[in-house]
């Protein structure tokens, strides 16, 4: 069985992982629970892309009374403020490491 060489994947070409907003998961899940039945709860969920998961996911954090629930941990301000801070130790870490 022969198989031809495959072409290296551009990494940039890698597909990106979609964020939603606070508000937009808000609307959805109102919109979702809003449905009068599973056909048309399945037709909001094909028409924005999305699996029973994070429907399910995004409820339980709503009724956990946790408003930022809903925000996304990976773009939180702390998240920022970690990888500026571990910036700087690399940074000082290397100038220790030349003395």
């Amino acid at each position: 069985m022969t198989s031809k060489p495959s072409e290296s994947p551009d990494p940039d070409a890698r597909p990106q992982r979609r964020t939603f907003s606070a508000e937009f998961k808000a609307g959805i899940l109102d919109e979702y629970d809003a449905a009068p039945d599973a056909a048309a709860r399945g037709a909001i969920l094909r028409r924005e892309r999305l699996y029973g998961s994070p429907i399910l996911d995004w409820r339980k954090a709503r009724d956990a009374g946790a408003a930022a629930g809903l925000t996304d941990r990976r773009q939180a301000a702390a998240r920022a403020a970690k990888k500026t801070e571990n910036a700087e130790l690399a940074r000082l870490q290397r100038q220790n490491a030349r003395l």
